[in-house]
């Protein structure tokens, strides 16, 4: 399996929303990109992502992560649309949010539909058994034309 690895900015020592939001925007982007990358040529087609500075790294703004998870992803997609290459790879890709707490689960959900996402369909809830597949996956986002 291909891994990227994210070290989180640590959101608490933020004060100021937009900042850290801005923060969560490079570090979509960064991810993105590196994916897209690796899409042509290893034939992925399914990235996982874990909301970047979660728990600890999270700070303050851990109440309000889920929407500002959705709006940063959003706006890492956007960012990044002047890059044909990078958002037609992405369009061949499912990009699923995993929640690992259940009691999290809803707010994210809520906070990529409030953002008006499409394709949005629940999965599975119980965790699964094997190892690849160790993630709740609440939402999936799916790219279209």
């Amino acid at each position: 399996s291909d891994i990227i690895h994210v070290v989180a900015p640590k959101l608490a020592e933020v004060e100021i929303q937009a900042a850290a939001c801005k923060k969560l925007i490079a570090s979509y982007t960064i991810v993105f990109k590196a994916f897209a990358s690796s899409v042509g040529t290893r034939n992925l087609v399914e990235l996982r992502l874990l909301p970047i500075s979660g728990c600890i790294f999270a700070g303050s703004f851990l109440p309000v992560l889920p929407i500002m998870t959705a709006t940063a992803v959003d706006q890492a997609l956007l960012d990044l649309s002047g890059d044909p290459a990078v958002i037609d790879r992405l369009k061949q890709t499912t990009i699923n949010m995993c929640i690992f707490d259940e009691a999290e689960q809803d707010d994210y959900q809520k906070a990529f539909t409030r953002r008006g996402d499409q394709g949005i369909t629940s999965c599975h809830t119980g965790m699964p058994t094997d190892a690849a597949n160790s993630c709740r996956l609440p939402f999936v986002r799916r790219f279209s034309e």
